[in-house]
């Protein structure tokens, strides 16, 4: 199997495109409204940071992936506490995208239809996706 590395430049390009398109399509700041312009670039502002981190990371571990990072700087114990929560927040942060996209479907396009049947096409769709790559 190949093990492919995301490099520095990729992993910004990354970051910022996950920033813009959550902002996009869920909205940022939905209390700030005529402000929410003041929020993004906040949210961009402490975004970069973040970018530059996992950057460094990357050219200073090469060839580890951030859960091999995570052990070895916090230690085996530690180290796999970091990760559980990583892949807890990945799982929670799918799922809220998945119950956006549902109720955007259903209320949007589909009115009629239950939103668990948008909800599993789509991640139907995501698997197809997945097995073709």
């Amino acid at each position: 199997m190949n093990k492919e590395m995301v490099t520095g430049g990729e992993a910004r390009t990354i970051l910022i495109l996950f920033i813009m398109g959550s902002t996009m399509i869920l909205g940022a700041a939905g209390q700030a409204q005529n402000d929410s312009w003041i929020a993004i670039l906040i949210d961009i502002f402490l975004a970069i940071p973040v970018a530059l981190i996992s950057a460094r990371l990357l050219t200073l571990y090469p060839g580890q992936n951030l859960f091999d990072i995570c052990q070895n700087v916090f230690g085996k114990a530690l180290g796999k506490v970091f990760v559980l929560l990583y892949v807890w927040y990945a799982v929670h942060l799918a799922a809220l995208v998945l119950r956006n996209y549902g109720e955007f479907m259903t209320s949007e396009a589909m009115p009629e239809t239950p939103m668990l049947v948008p909800m599993l096409r789509g991640l139907a769709q995501r698997n197809r996706c997945a097995e073709r790559h």
